[in-house]
Formats: structure tokens, C-alpha cells, sequence
């Protein structure tokens, strides 16, 4: 749909094209048997072929035909069309009104139209990218022009820009030259993957040499009915049809491509020159053969995988063979239609020709590459060709055709039945090893009588590989597997080897993929047969590994020079490798000293990097933190001194881990070895050994190395705490032994003594402090105790480390846990802690022992007081706020605290700053309650410690000076279900006068509020966050809350319903005029919570229109 004019102001309007691609979903008969639906209407292909014509469920009768989208789309843009078109024809006869009137409805109509025009573009995005089947069809890139642009380099940018070429005559070779070419094809290159016919290709051969020019086009040249008339045309295919004639010219060209590609040894040689010039001329036809969902397209995309092998470095084989294996699927070429009657023989044929031709490609470049199949064997149920139709093989060169396929089904099955674990493989894991080894050795002997015996051995090599190579299902082989692993690896290197000699190497990409990965099986079995304590000595020589390092490397390098990649790909041999590292690094961790000391001898790099390890650790960084000596000397005698800024932060690296190990002895070779160490490489190298609680790797630092305070104070700060994660091991938890502690102790007193100060501090904090809140740390925190720490330090807050241990600490037990840390304050006051220094706010240890410790804790600190007056006076102190040693243990439902202060005098009733008493303290949620493992209060412990103090004579009616009454205190709780207790205590504070529908002020946070606000607060924290919302990560500060209101904004369904019941008004508005039910829907503390948010919000609604 296209409108092209002008607006009102003589601008011209956005022309806009709109175009749906026909996608018809597949009917529910095709579906379900897996078959290529055309999705024509009234009944698709396959219900007419099938005699279903009234049952075809895209019949327009049908309800389902609703769901062809591309339909919808089409008749909505027709919709818009027509009203577009009525709109202009009512706008050309209707009479010119006000200059203002006209003005809005042409604004009006433009509005309109674009939105149209907006909303079928944002409809059609949502359609699948499809690339139009042939160029008459629509504008756009083809299906031949997005999967080669994908493919191919930047090489090709240029090919992919041309037309179709009327006259490519000079781009042509020679007939005579092209007859050798297609010849040389024929006799070396199909009998590897033989997927057409040969006699079509002469009949196309002559028609392309004889210079005819194309047919002459007679509309949109659409896919031909009857692929035979294009893979095995006849003359007057080629003469009606203009695809006939462009897939000739493509599969010649490329053919001859293929051929002369197969003849050369280097990208940049001549004749590698000529087929890429052939090859690109080709492209020039590639809209007459890369076909979607066609016959003819998968056989393009085969020839274009052929020569993509041959020439890696300007197509991506790997791609094109998904894209081959989906057409292939899409088309039912992996299923054998039934019955077979139903397609003409011919036809059969060449469908089982292309399947398995493709299948051969996907499995030899996933098995080599170690890379995903696009389809599994059990999907697959499609017989071998027969190679009887159009073909003038003999039979012995059918059963070699067949036994290569055979090969990679074999291959196949032993990849994935051996990647299973031991679990999900039914039988025997030994047992199914032995039946995939007869099922190879069949394959061979069957083979015995074929020509090509190269070619057998290597796949029968292959097999033999895949069979003893390590795998989830045998992790672990026997000795004479790997013997016979390493003879096959040793076996396939050397007829690749011979191949390359002889320029035989067809499949450029495949070969340097496979045996890069047969170098490392044979790696990997000859250190382990070296190191095995079955092996025979005399069996495995140096000059065995030395020649395989010298084949490996003389066949990668030759076939890079035909793929770019391959260098890569011949440097990571020697460099890296993603399961085992180098060959150096596989000998380091196999302690091989031999095999480490000829690969260096050879050349190898000692530090190469290695993704086999987290870290991609070096070779000379594992012998470093792995202890081995010997071949952390051999390996440092390959490296240059002094060494430059990159190499030097290696060899860094390697001392840091060394350190961090505790190896000792490789800590000491690393500094006799060298005299340029940076001090500040010294000082992380102690870092690193404190951080790891490695006592002797510090003391012998400490020994060699003169530090100053400051370095040893920076080690002191990371041997007080926990060990510090590696970045070379993927832990996610360390377990500590007594052993570990103790050692920790021993380093800590190793600092003090070398003179790091134990007043320091760890991340802004003292070590006194920062040890004491670690239950697990207790030793440290004696060990800087006995050595001069002051244990009356104070932190930012002026808290000292008594201050902190009034709460529970963390402790850990295989997970974090809390408890009160009844040691560290016994250690403390053992070493003259003050009980009574007071913190900015005014309160002493005392206060924090009363809110979070229990009442033996409590006396034990008051009875370090030396007189009964002082001991009265500690007693009966307030904090700058006025705020009681029974406001404290009230808030922390401490009830043995709570009954000892009362009996010492307390008023029940004594007011803090802001009003609040210890009732209040005792009704609000806060961070401590009874139990001593840290959890918080429970509301039936602030039940039972309000109950203490109401029977002590507390009053109910104090309100504190944000308006709070106890029922607001207690409807900060969050509880899911009515209790019978949280009912008597709402019904006696009522009955005792106290106002359900009291208002008060209410801080109200967000989930996004920054910085969070606090979890729980109570007395005069209340009033500075009132005063300091920002401060303390409050968004809004709302007015005229009661219970009722509190309750919903916490999301408490249980209180809501108790306070429901005993009378609260559900209609009370706050100050802005919001319900609790408005409250309860947009509290945030229900954002996660849907279910209970629309119970809450529902219960409180009810409630309301209940009243009116």
C-alpha cells in the first residue's frame, strides 16, 4: 500500500510500502506426520495427495483458517485502503469550510492515516524475516543473497553486489580446459559425496559451452513444478526455463570451481585464483539455484559446501551446512515418504542422495570439531541410495559410496551413546563399548575388498578414537586402552600427513579440525601411559611424542595456507587448548618432566596462557602453586631476564599464587632466582600468603624482606579475617579445621612481632572490633589482646567491641549463623573492657547487653563494676535520649532482664524524648528477641513482654509524640493468620481505653529507596527519621495513619482481620484522604505478593461496604 501527495502545506507525504510475505502455518494432517505443507486453500497439497481434501484443517470452512496471520494482515491493510480512499473522494467533494475547520480535519485525517500506516508497520515487524523466494516475486534480499552474505568474508562483498550476468562468456575457461577440470571432479572428488547426476551435468556441461543465450522471461518465473526438469534437464528445459538455465551456469561454474580449487596448494596460487574468479561468476546465477524449501536448493547449498571446505577462508561451511540441514528437514528429506510408491523412484533417489550427502557433511565437520549436530539419528528414518538410477558406477564403487555413509552413522552413534552418563545408558557401560567396537569392526572387515583403503582406514581410525577416548560413559580407561588410543591417534596423523604430501586433502576446514584434535589424544594417552604404573618402559620413547609434535604441526601449517583460520588454529597446538591447556601445561599437571623438558626444548612457551584453568594460568604458575620445583627450575631457565612489562607481570602472577599456595620452597627458587623483584611485588606476595593464612610463606617474606609499617599493618588487616577466595579455583566455600585457626593464630603473632600495630583497622574498622563480631575468629582477637590492641577502641560511632557483642554474631558452621558471643565479652572484660564508656548516643555496653544478650551476660558486666554505686548508677542510666536500660531489654523482649530491672526499681511508665515508654518498646517488631541465635521478635514475644509489664502497672493510653499508641506499635508486625493471643491483647488495650482508630504519623518506604530503610525501629530513631527522611531512606512521611492503616501498608493480613474484628473503622481516610484498602494495593511491601495483596485488598473493601 503506497499513497504519494501532498499535505496542506505543499509537503510531500511519507510513501510508505507495505508488503506481508506468504506464511501459511503448516494443517494439523501435515503436522503431525512431519511433512511439507504448501498451505494452499481450500486443502493443501498433502490432503489432496492423501485424499483429505474436505478434512484439510485450512480449509476456509474451516475455524483454524483464523489463524493464518499473514491473511489477517492483508485484509486489514485492504480495510485500510478502502477507507483512505473514501476519506480522499469525501474530502474532494465536500465544500471549503473555515481556514480553522479545514486546518484541524486535515490534521485530524493525517493523524489518522499515519496511524494506520504505524500500526500495520508495528503488526508486520512482528512477522518472521523471510527472504523472498525469487527476485520477480518482491523487492528485498533473497534467500540466495542472505545466506551467502551470511557465509561468505568480506572477500565477497563484491560478488554479492552483481546481477545476473547476460553474457559471462569471458569468465569461461576453455571447453577444453573445462573438460579436464570436470573430469579431474568426476574421478577425485564425487566419489566422495556423489549427490547428482552425472548425466544431467553433461547435458548441462553442453548447453552452457554452446553459448545459447537464456529464455526469453514471460511474467514472474516462479519454482518449477518438476525438479527433474532442472537437476536432469533436457534440452527444452533449458530452453523454456530461465531457472533451468541459470542452475546450469551455477552448477558448471561451480563444479569447475570445485575442480580447480581441489589442485591447489595455497589461497594465493594461481589456479586458486582462477576458481575463485569461476566461483564468483557462479554467484551471478545464484538466484536460479539457492532455492528456498526446493530440491534444487539443497543441492546448491551442497556444491557451495564443497567449495566451502576446499576454501574456508571465503565461505563458512559450518553455516551452510545448518542452513542445508534445515531445508532438508523442512522438505521431509530425513524421512522416506510413505508409501515409498507415492514418489516416483527417480525422485527417491535423489532425495535420499541429497539427505545423506548432507548428513555425511553435518557429521564429519561435528565429530572433527566436536561440535553440535543439527539433527539426532533417532529423528532420522530414511533408507541408503541405491546409486542404480542415472549412474554408471560399478558396484564395488556403490558399496564404497554406501560404506562412507555407513562410517558416519557408526561414528555418530558411538559419539552419543559414549557421551551419556553412565545413568541414562541402559545396560552395561562395558557391554555397550563392546557392542559399538563389533559394530566398527563389521564395518571394517565389510570394507576389506574396497579400492580406497586410505580413506577407510582414516574413518575406521576415527571410530577407534571416538571409541577409547576419554567420555562420560568410561571416564576412565584401562592401560591398553590408551595404548590402543595412542596408536590410533599416531595411525590417523600419518595417513593425514601423507595426504597433505600429496596435496590429497579435500576438505580444508574438516582436516585441520581433526587432526588438531587427534594431536591432543595423542597427547593426552602418551602422558598417561608414561605415568602409568602398568606401563612398560620400554614402549613409549620421546622421539614417539617429538614426531607427532612435528606431523601435527607440518599438517596444520600446510593447510593454513589454504584457511586464514588454520593458523590460528596451528598456534593454539602450541599455545592453548579449551579442555587440557598447551601440551606443556597437560605435562605439568601430568608431572611429566620429560615431556615438559622436550616441548621446551622445542620451543614451547612457558608462559602461554591456558583456558583449561579458571584463571588461564601459565605453565610456569601451576608448577608454581602446585609445588613442583623441578619444573618450575626447567621452566625458568626458558625465560630471558630481565624481562619486559608484560612478561614480568606473568612471572607476577606466578610469585603472587606461589604465596598464596604456601609453597615455600617455590616462593624461595622465585627470589634466588631473580634480584629484580619490585618491593611492591614483595609486599603482595605477603598480602597474598596473609590473605590464605600462610604462616611460612610470610615468615620466610619476613626474613628476606625489610617491610615497612605500613605493609606489615595491611598483611595484619588480612590475616584477622577469613581466608580470602582464589581466583585460580572456583570456590564458592571454604571449610575450615582446627588446624586453620591455629595457624592463623600463629601468623597473626608473626606480624605483631615483625612490628605491624595491633590497633590497626580492617576495611575502616579496628581489628578488636572486627575480630569480635567473628565468633570464629576468637583466637585472633586473643592473640591481639595479649600483643597490645586496646579493647576499649572505638569505631566511627564511638561503639566499642562490648557495644557491638550485645547483639548476636555471625558464626560460621558450613553456613552463616548467628549467636551471642559469650566468649568474645568474657575475652574482652578479661582484658579490662569498660562496661560504662558511652557511644555518640549515650548508651554504655550495659544498655546494648539488656537489648540483646540475656540476663547472666548483663550481671556479668555489671559485677566488673567495683563498687554497689557505681553498679546503681550504671543501672539506672539513660542515653542521650532519656532512653532506660528496661527500654532497652523491653524492646528486645528480654523477660528475665525486664523482671530483674523492675525489681531494681525502673519505672514501667518513664518516658524517653519522644515519648515513648517501655510498653511501646516492648509492642514493636525490632531486631532482637528471646532466642540467642539473632533472630528477630516474634509478635508473641512482644506479646509476652508487654503482658510483663502491664501486669508491673504499665499504662495502655500513652501516646508517644508521633501520635502512636500500642496498637500501632503492634500493628507493625507482619502475621498471615489471626492468633488467639494477638486477639486478647488488641481486645484488652481497646477495653483498657486505648483508641483503634487513634491517628498517628507513619514513615513510608519504597522498594527502590536508597539508601533501605531501616528493617525495624523504636524509640527515638522513630523521631530522627521523621525529621532525616533522606537519611534514612524514607520516601513519604504520611499523616493521620491509624492501626488499621499500618497494618494494610505492611501487608499483616492476621492484624488486619484482628483489628477488624475488635472494631477498627476500615472507612477511616488518612490525611490525603487514602483508605487502608488503597493503602494495601499499592504498599510495596506487597509488590511480590499478589495473592495476599488482592486478599488484603478485598477483606478491607468488603469490610467497608459492610458498613455502608
Amino acid at each position: 500500500m503506497s499513497e504519494t501527495g501532498e499535505d496542506v502545506q505543499g509537503r510531500p507525504l511519507r510513501n510508505v510500502t507495505l508488503r506481508v510475505s506468504q506464511i501459511f502455518s503448516a494443517c494439523t494432517f501435515c503436522k503431525a506426520r512431519k511433512i511439507k505443507c504448501n498451505g494452499a486453500t481450500p486443502a493443501c497439497g498433502g490432503c489432496v495427495k492423501f485424499g483429505r481434501q474436505a478434512t484439510c484443517s485450512l480449509s476456509t470452512e474451516s475455524l483454524n483458517r483464523g489463524r493464518d496471520y499473514p491473511t489477517y494482515l492483508r485484509q486489514k491493510i485492504e480495510a485500510a485502503q478502502q477507507r483512505l480512499s473514501q476519506h480522499n473522494a469525501r474530502q474532494n467533494n465536500l465544500t471549503s469550510p473555515s481556514d480553522t475547520e479545514r486546518s484541524n480535519r486535515n490534521e485530524s485525517a493525517e493523524t489518522h492515516q499515519r496511524s494506520i500506516i504505524d500500526s500495520l508497520i508495528a503488526d508486520i515487524g512482528a512477522l518472521p524475516i523471510i527472504a523472498c523466494s525469487y527476485p520477480s516475486a518482491a523487492e528485498g534480499p533473497t534467500l540466495s543473497s542472505l545466506v551467502l552474505a551470511t557465509a561468505s568474508t568480506n572477500q565477497l562483498s563484491s560478488a554479492l553486489r552483481l546481477t545476473q550476468a547476460n553474457d559471462v562468456a569471458p569468465c569461461l575457461p576453455k571447453e577444453s580446459t573445462a573438460l579436464s577440470l570436470a573430469k579431474h571432479y568426476f574421478d577425485q572428488v564425487y566419489p566422495r559425496i556423489p549427490f547428482f547426476s552425472i548425466q544431467g551435468f553433461w547435458v548441462q556441461f553442453e548447453h552452457v559451452f554452446s553459448g545459447v543465450d537464456p529464455p526469453r522471461e514471460r511474467g514472474q518465473d516462479g519454482p518449477p513444478q518438476d525438479p527433474a526438469s532442472v537437476l536432469t534437464p533436457s534440452q527444452d528445459d533449458l530452453d523454456r526455463s530461465s531457472i533451468s538455465h541459470g542452475y546450469s551456469y551455477f552448477t558448471v561454474l561451480l563444479v569447475l570451481a570445485i575442480s580447480a580449487s581441489s589442485l591447489s596448494r595455497s589461497a594465493d596460487s594461481v589456479i586458486s585464483t582462477q576458481a575463485q574468479r569461476l566461483f564468483r561468476t557462479a554467484l551471478t546465477f545464484r538466484e536460479s539455484a539457492i532455492l528456498p524449501n526446493t530440491i534444487i536448493g539443497v543441492q546448491s547449498i551442497l556444491f557451495l559446501i564443497q567449495f566451502a571446505t576446499l576454501n574456508p577462508s571465503l565461505l563458512d561451511a559450518w553455516y551452510l551446512i545448518g542452513v542445508g540441514m534445515r531445508m532438508c528437514v523442512d522438505l521431509g528429506l530425513h524421512q522416506d515418504p510413505q508409501p515409498l510408491d507415492s514418489v516416483a523412484t527417480s525422485l527417491l533417489e535423489t532425495r535420499r542422495r541429497l539427505w545423506w550427502s548432507m548428513y555425511s557433511f553435518d557429521r564429519s565437520m561435528s565429530l572433527g570439531c566436536g561440535r553440535p549436530t543439527e539433527i539426532s539419528d533417532s529423528a532420522i528414518n530414511v533408507s541408503l541410495p541405491t546409486f542404480r538410477i542415472e549412474t554408471s558406477s560399478t558396484a564395488v564403487e556403490v558399496h564404497g559410496y554406501l560404506q562412507r555413509y555407513r562410517a558416519l552413522q557408526i561414528q555418530s552413534e558411538i559419539y552419543n551413546r559414549l557421551n551419556k552418563s553412565a545413568t541414562s545408558e541402559s545396560g552395561d557401560a562395558q557391554k555397550v563399548h563392546e557392542q559399538l567396537c563389533k559394530k566398527l569392526g563389521d564395518w571394517k572387515e565389510s570394507s576389506s575388498q574396497l579400492p580406497n583403503k586410505t580413506l577407510i582406514e582414516s574413518e575406521w581410525l576415527m571410530g577407534r578414537m571416538l571409541l577409547l577416548r576419554p567420555c562420560r560413559l568410561l571416564p576412565q580407561r584401562t592401560y591398553d586402552n590408551l595404548g590402543e588410543l595412542w596408536q590410533a591417534a599416531v595411525g590417523f596423523i600419518a595417513i593425514y600427513r601423507r595426504l597433505v604430501e600429496s596435496n590429497s586433502i579435500f576438505y580444508v576446514q574438516i582436516a585441520c579440525e581433526k587432526v588438531y584434535w587427534t594431536g591432543l589424544m595423542a597427547f593426552y594417552s602418551y602422558w598417561h601411559l608414561r605415568t602409568s604404573t602398568a606401563r612398560d618402559t620400554n614402549a613409549m620413547r620421546r622421539l614417539d611424542v617429538w614426531m607427532i609434535v612435528k606431523d601435527v604441526m607440518f599438517i596444520l601449517r600446510a593447510l593454513s595456507e589454504r584457511w586464514d583460520q588454520g593458523k590460528l588454529l596451528c598456534g593454539r597446538f602450541d599455545a592453548d587448548d579449551d579442555g587440557y591447556g598447551t601440551p606443556l601445561h597437560v605435562a605439568v599437571f601430568c608431572d611429566n618432566l620429560e615431556a615438559a623438558t622436550l616441548l621446551l626444548d622445542a620451543g614451547a612457551d612457558p608462559l602461554a596462557p591456558s583456558s583449561g584453568t579458571d584463571d588461564r594460568a601459565s605453565a610456569l604458575t601451576i608448577a608454581g602453586r602446585e609445588g613442583k620445583q623441578l619444573f618450575l627450575y626447567q621452566l625458568l631457565k626458558h625465560i630471558k631476564l630481565p624481562p619486559d612489562l608484560h612478561i614480568y607481570k606473568d612471572l607476577q602472577y606466578c610469585f603472587l599464587e606461589s604465596a598464596a599456595w604456601g609453597q615455600v620452597a617455590n616462593v624461595a627458587n622465585l627470589i634466588d632466582w631473580w634480584d629484580g623483584w619490585t618491593i611492591e611485588t614483595r609486599q603482595m606476595a605477603l598480602n597474598c600468603a596473609a590473605q590464605r593464612w600462610k604462616v611460612y610463606v610470610a615468615e620466610f617474606l619476613i626474613s628476606k624482606v625489610k617491610f615497612d609499617q605500613k605493609a606489615l599493618d595491611s598483611a595484619l588487616a588480612r590475616a584477622i579475617d577469613y581466608k580470602g577466595y582464589m581466583n585460580s579455583t572456583n570456590e564458592y566455600r571454604i571449610d575450615y579445621e582446627g588446624v586453620d585457626y591455629f595457624e592463623q593464630q600463629q601468623l597473626t603473632k608473626l606480624l605483631l612481632h615483625a612490628g605491624a600495630s595491633p590497633n590497626t583497622s580492617h576495611f575502616g574498622i579496628p581489628l578488636v572490633i572486627y575480630t569480635a563480631q567473628n565468633i570464629n575468629l576468637i583466637g585472633a582477637l586473643s592473640v591481639l589482646l595479649e600483643n597490645g590492641a586496646d579493647p576499649n577502641t572505638t569505631d566511627k560511632k564511638g561503639r566499642t567491641a562490648l557495644h557491638h557483642l550485645g547483639a548476636a554474631q555471625s558464626l560460621h558452621q558450613g553456613v552463616m549463623a548467628r549467636r551471642i558471643h559469650e566468649s568474645g565479652i568474657r575475652l574482652l572484660l578479661g582484658h579490662k573492657a569498660s562496661v560504662l564508656l558511652k557511644d555518640e548516643s549515650g548508651a554504655t555496653p550495659v544498655h546494648e547487653a539488656a537489648y540483646g544478650t540475656n540476663l547472666r551476660l548483663l550481671l556479668l558486666q555489671l559485677f566488673t563494676i567495683p563498687s554497689e554505686a557505681q553498679r546503681r548508677d550504671a543501672i539506672l542510666a539513660t542515653n542521650k535520649c532519656g532512653t532506660t536500660l528496661l527500654h532497652y531489654a523491653a524492646a528486645g523482649a528480654k523477660l528475665d532482664v525486664m523482671e530483674y530491672l523492675v525489681a531494681q526499681g525502673l519505672d514501667v511508665n518513664q518516658t524517653n524524648a519522644n515519648g515513648w515508654t517501655p510498653l511501646m518498646c516492648a509492642l514493636v517488631p525490632t531486631s532482637s528477641g528471646l532466642s540467642e541465635d539473632g533472630k528477630a521478635k516474634g509478635i508473641l514475644e512482644a506479646i509476652q513482654a508487654a503482658q510483663i509489664l502491664l501486669d508491673h502497672g504499665a499504662d495502655p493510653l500513652v501516646t508517644t509524640a508521633e501520635g502512636w499508641t500500642p496498637l500501632h506499635a503492634l500493628s507493625l508486625f507482619k502475621a498471615r493468620d489471626v492468633s488467639r493471643k494477638v486477639l486478647a491483647i488488641i481486645a484488652e488495650l481497646i477495653s483498657r481505653g486505648v483508641d483503634p482508630n487513634a491517628r498517628a504519623i507513619f514513615p513510608t518506604a519504597t522498594g527502590r529507596s536508597h539508601p533501605p530503610p531501616p528493617a525495624s525501629y523504636w524509640g527515638y530513631t522513630l523521631h530522627q527519621m521523621i525529621q532525616e527522611p533522606d537519611k534514612y531512606g524514607i520516601a513519604l512521611v504520611r499523616q493521620g495513619y491509624t492501626p488499621l492503616h499500618f497494618a494494610a501498608a505492611k501487608g499483616s493480613v492476621g492484624l488486619v482481620k484482628a483489628l477488624l474484628a475488635n472494631g477498627a473503622d476500615p472507612s477511616c481516610r488518612d490525611a490525603t484522604g487514602n483508605s487502608a484498602a488503597k493503602i494495601a494495593k499499592y504498599t510495596w511491601y506487597l509488590e511480590d505478593q499478589l495473592e495476599t495483596r488482592d486478599e488484603m485488598v478485598k477483606l478491607l473493601s468488603d469490610a467497608s461496604n459492610s458498613i455502608h
